[in-house]
This record gives C-alpha cells, structure tokens and sequence, in this order.
C-alpha cells in the first residue's frame, strides 16, 4: 500500500540502533535498508536474491546511502548458511 509504505519505513528504522551493523535479509530494492543507513547511520548488509532487485538495490543504496549498505545479490538461505558475527539487529 503506497500510502503506507513511508510510515512503514519509519516504524521498521525507528527500533533499530544507530551506527550499529544492520542484516536486512530479502532486502528487495533497498526500503529498510537505505533507510537504516541515512537515518540511523547504520552499516546494512542487504541480501538479495531475485537479480532485478539486487540491482536496483545497488542503484538505490549508491543514490542515498554514500557507502553504508553492501549490497549482497545471493539467495538468503546460502548467505545465513554462512558462519559469521551476529548483526546488533537483523530485518526480515
């Protein structure tokens, strides 16, 4: 619902820790994770997998988020598969 989405957005960023490490998993085009890093200032690794997303994803988070979101383009399952330090907050 596009008149939703905005506060939405809002709700999800709003309980995440500023400038902390942010999972955003089947990130899509980048909503949460964009927003988390301008307005939290959060370092977001956003996972991926459909390639039309992925891209946009990464047109998205150079247009905003200056550097703070990795865009990851691989399927979700094969990317938590791997061992790594726990995120401080994980969004699904």
């Amino acid at each position: 619902n596009r008149f939703l989405l905005a506060p939405l957005a809002a709700h999800v960023v709003s309980h995440l820790p500023e400038d902390a490490d942010i999972v955003d998993l089947y990130a899509g085009t980048g909503l949460f994770s964009v927003a988390a890093a301008a307005a939290r200032g959060a370092r977001v690794w956003a996972i991926e997998g459909d390639r039309a997303g992925a891209a946009d994803l990464v047109a998205n988070a150079a247009a905003v988020a200056r550097g703070r979101v990795t865009a990851v383009h691989e399927p979700v399952e094969a990317y938590v598969a791997r061992s790594r330090p726990a995120p401080a907050a994980l969004v699904v």
